[in-house]
């Protein structure tokens, strides 16, 4: 639903039967709106010093503090807004986007304190040319999965390289596979499973080792030409309503950062630690992102898998494998 503020007011119907009227008029064009659940949240567009957060509707604590009194009053009453038919719409959902400039600085967001958010979010302004821009691969990455049964497909090939590492040779897009999503590409060498280092052994022992592990499985893999001041972990959802574990946080500027992380939670066999920063969240750079809630969204709203990029702090060591 689309407003513009008029200029006169006389003998308005009451708000609740105008807003009811317009929106059964413009549901049925879906212009510019949100889905939430089994809902449709019509997108109120306005001038940038009447812009409504579309972050309101998730974060409980949002501050106000950017309109004043009246401004805030007159959004709440609704009555200086008529609405706009959608042939005279001169903006776009990126020109909304654009205008809010006064967002509030969040310490710390617990992803798995947010009310059940749906698998179907439309998050705000993402679009394919919005992904992550091409930057080197971690020199580090990990998966983390929970392996029902002996019998679970993992999706994943193995090889003896020519130094006698193992390798991955080839990763299966079945989604019913659970290492379907992970971040690894054929020529990784396979450092780790749950801990325990593969170094020395062969394909037979690994691939037993690989069938006999249920429960939590994280496999650690290293990309000889990757950043060695990045680290790329994985986590696939039992259900889209798994919790994840992990908590991030925003810092100056528009850095975000891990703040916490459930050492009972699959984050906490991953490779990220307390203070990394976050590159990008699914791909999602965090460049694009409207602050650490934002970030929370998108890990709460993946309905198999939640991806992150991160940079490690200068005095933070990802630990790979365990001695045997």
């Amino acid at each position: 639903m689309i407003f513009r503020k008029r200029r006169t007011i006389q003998q308005q119907k009451p708000l609740e039967d105008r807003q009811g009227a317009a929106m059964r008029e413009q549901i049925g064009n879906k212009t510019c709106h949100a889905i939430v659940g089994e809902e449709e949240i019509p997108t109120i567009l306005l001038k940038a010093e009447l812009a409504i957060q579309p972050l309101d509707m998730f974060a409980a604590t949002v501050s106000t503090n950017h309109c004043d009194t009246n401004t805030c009053k007159s959004v709440a009453d609704g009555n200086d807004l008529v609405p706009l038919a959608p042939g005279e719409v001169q903006s776009s959902s990126n020109d909304c986007i654009g205008k809010y400039s006064h967002l509030p600085v969040l310490t710390a967001v617990n992803v798995d304190s947010f009310s059940a958010v749906s698998s179907q979010t439309v998050l705000y302004g993402y679009h394919d040319e919005n992904k992550s821009k091409k930057r080197r691969r971690a020199a580090f990455l990990s998966a983390t999965v929970v392996k029902p049964s002996t019998e679970s497909k993992l999706g994943m090939g193995l090889k003896k390289g020519k130094d006698g590492s193992l390798q991955v040779s080839s990763l299966s897009n079945n989604q019913e596979c659970l290492l379907s999503e992970a971040p690894f590409q054929t020529g990784d060498v396979l450092v780790s499973i749950n801990n325990q280092s593969c170094t020395g052994m062969n394909l037979s022992a690994v691939g037993k080792l690989l069938k006999q592990t249920t429960g939590v499985l994280t496999v650690v893999v290293q990309n000889s030409t990757g950043d060695p001041t990045l680290v790329e972990s994985m986590i696939r959802k039992p259900t889209p309503t798994s919790k994840t574990g992990l908590g991030v946080a925003q810092a100056a500027g528009q850095q975000i950062k891990v703040s916490s992380i459930n050492p009972k939670g699959p984050f906490a066999e991953s490779l990220l630690s307390r203070r990394d920063t976050i590159l990008s969240v699914n791909d999602v750079p965090c460049e694009c992102l409207m602050g650490a809630t934002e970030a929370a969204n998108i890990i709460v709203s993946a309905e198999t898998s939640v991806t992150v990029v991160a940079q490690r702090q200068s005095d933070n060591a990802a630990v790979v494998a365990m001695a045997a």
